[in-house]
């Protein structure tokens, strides 16, 4: 994944994500974590195979693109990262769902999105966020829910109201 220019490595963790250790990054412009704001966060597995991301660091109010359009562009970004894993999947929807971050001087940047889900053959989910122009702002593959207890049983590394709540499960800071 390319890093724009400006934006700089400002947390590397270790962390369980699906029952194995993974390696987190988050860039900013900022050299501050501020949590919320503008921000790639990457989760990488221990070959440096990205797992997930998030890529919140622009206001997009371009027009998203139709839904043939959308699941294209969700395809070749699960192929691009999990070829393999692209032929076991089933699309089973796309959403209209909004994404935000907070600049620093705390104005609230709405990213609508599209958000294109497919079943995994093993019972996970996988998607793709995919903003104005096609931009792709979100990846996630192999996430699984816990349905007991209505909510995902995947660690969400890359959602900052979900990471500020499960601090206590980095393993060590790099």
């Amino acid at each position: 994944m390319e890093i724009p220019r400006g934006f700089q490595v400002v947390e590397m963790i270790r962390a369980p994500f699906n029952q194995q250790i993974v390696n987190i990054k988050r860039y900013q412009k900022e050299a501050k974590i501020e949590y919320n704001g503008p921000h790639i966060t990457i989760v990488e597995d221990n070959h440096g195979i990205i797992r997930e991301f998030s890529k919140l660091i622009t206001k997009n109010n371009f027009m998203l693109p139709n839904d043939n359009k959308a699941r294209l562009i969700a395809e070749r970004t699960i192929d691009k990262y999990d070829p393999q894993r692209l032929l076991k999947l089933t699309f089973i929807e796309i959403e209209d769902q909004v994404r935000y971050f907070w600049s620093k001087d705390g104005q609230k940047n709405e990213v609508p999105i599209l958000w294109v889900k497919y079943g995994d053959s093993d019972g996970a989910f996988s998607w793709v966020g995919i903003a104005g122009k096609g931009e792709v702002v979100e990846y996630e593959r192999q996430a699984y829910y816990d349905y007991v207890n209505g909510k995902g049983k995947t660690e969400q590394w890359t959602n900052d109201n979900w990471l500020l709540g499960h601090k206590n499960l980095f393993l060590n800071q790099k």
